[in-house]
């Protein structure tokens, strides 16, 4: 089981600062939100809603991100009462629901549910809220998407080569930095130098969020799938090179491998039209201009994944039949081998049965010829007459055999 979790992201890209500080316990959080949005005037009708458009940063100061993680639904529920959540998205958040995305703009927020994968490489779904100045992700295990949004923020927004010193909240521990939070590279991600103009950067806005989980999450799609293509390439060649004890190991992997390829499809197509909703005009409200030219950015990668996929899915069928027919074909070889020692074994018989039938015919309980004589001469000559035979029927097989290949030739 992972621990319970709580951190929050103070982004002001004209002050050059961000600030990350851990919440020790859901408390803290709500009074840090309170505090936040205490702080500056209600506008825009905010409906007394702490995290409501317009509460707690102006427009030109960035945002702030918040992150739960292992949050009961208890604590969900109350945080829904402070951020006049819909019930709707109360219970979608509660119950895990599939990936989707929904708009409420007379509540002033954007709700959005993404399947991602936690930093062991299993499903983890995070849902995301979209306030005006606010963004909300809430996971119940640690996902990589995260650790890589933060490491992003630093690289995108933080100009300055040592972070400012801030001082501390009583409700908060120590401010830590982003490097810190993310507990290792191989869950930070490779790091990205940026060399555009500032004003070519995505801005600080809390759609930034949702951007950056899509980019990462649709970046480790695209690298699996790359990875199966591989892989189904390198079990079509095994096809024809596998041995007949190896063909059970081969159709394994085959069918393995078309699971997991199906199942990157399915996250494939979800995320595409997940991503098509929100570059709509319906989401247009809480998602700039700039930040959907970066997600059709991210659609096109997302095509890209799909179109590998298919063709990943037409070698493996291609394989399949590949498999099939060596099959078919070994299985013609042994029916051939076996046909043809079938007919060896019927001319023997046939070659034997006189040979039976004579050997039953002295061995009856009656007088028969050479009885009472007293030598072995019919013996040798009952004996000589069958050698023979089998002589001359070894011949004409021979024979028989020679004639039969050069026909095959």
């Amino acid at each position: 089981e992972h621990s319970t979790k709580f951190f929050a992201v103070e982004v002001r890209p004209h002050a050059r600062q961000i600030k990350a500080l851990q919440l020790p316990d859901f408390n803290a959080l709500k009074a840090y939100l309170l505090m936040m949005t205490s702080a500056a005037p209600a506008a825009n009708g905010a409906g007394g809603s702490p995290c409501g458009p317009g509460n707690g940063v102006s427009p030109d100061e960035g945002f702030t991100w918040v992150d739960m993680q292992c949050t009961s639904p208890d604590q969900i529920t109350q945080l829904g009462k402070a951020c006049n959540l819909h019930s709707l998205t109360i219970e979608d958040i509660i119950d895990d629901a599939y990936e989707k995305t929904e708009t409420f703009s007379r509540r002033g927020y954007l709700y959005c549910m993404v399947d991602s994968e936690d930093i062991r490489g299993n499903t983890a779904r995070i849902h995301i809220l979209l306030f005006k100045h606010w963004a909300f992700t809430i996971h119940d295990c640690p996902a990589a998407a995260i650790n890589q949004t933060l490491a992003r923020l630093d690289e995108d927004f933080l100009q300055q080569p040592e972070a400012p010193e801030y001082p501390q909240s009583p409700l908060t521990s120590p401010m830590l930095s982003l490097s810190s939070m993310c507990p290792s590279p191989l869950q930070r991600g490779p790091t990205v130098t940026h060399k555009e103009d500032i004003s070519q950067r995505p801005v600080a806005v809390p759609a930034y969020v949702l951007h950056s989980i899509l980019d990462v999450d649709v970046d480790m799609m695209t690298d699996s799938s790359d990875v199966l293509i591989t892989e189904a390439e390198q079990v079509d060649q095994l096809v024809f090179i596998a041995s007949s004890k190896e063909q059970s190991d081969v159709l394994r992997r085959i069918s393995l491998a078309r699971s997991r390829i199906h199942n990157l499809q399915q996250r494939s197509f979800s995320k595409q039209r997940l991503l098509m909703r929100l570059v709509s005009t319906l989401a247009g409200h809480f998602i700039p201009a700039q930040i959907k030219l970066y997600m059709r950015d991210v659609i096109d990668h997302i095509a890209w994944c799909s179109q590998r996929l298919d063709s990943g899915n037409e070698i493996l069928a291609q394989a399949n039949s590949n498999y099939l027919a060596c099959i078919s074909i070994e299985a013609a070889e042994l029916s051939n081998r076996t046909n043809a020692m079938m007919q060896k074994l019927s001319l023997l018989a046939t070659v034997v049965v006189p040979f039976t039938l004579v050997a039953s015919l002295l061995g009856m309980n009656v007088r028969v010829p050479g009885q009472d004589v007293d030598s072995t001469v019919p013996f040798w000559s009952i004996v000589g007459t069958f050698g023979g035979i089998c002589m001359v029927a070894f011949i004409m097989l021979t024979r028989m055999e020679i004639k039969q290949r050069k026909r095959g030739m």
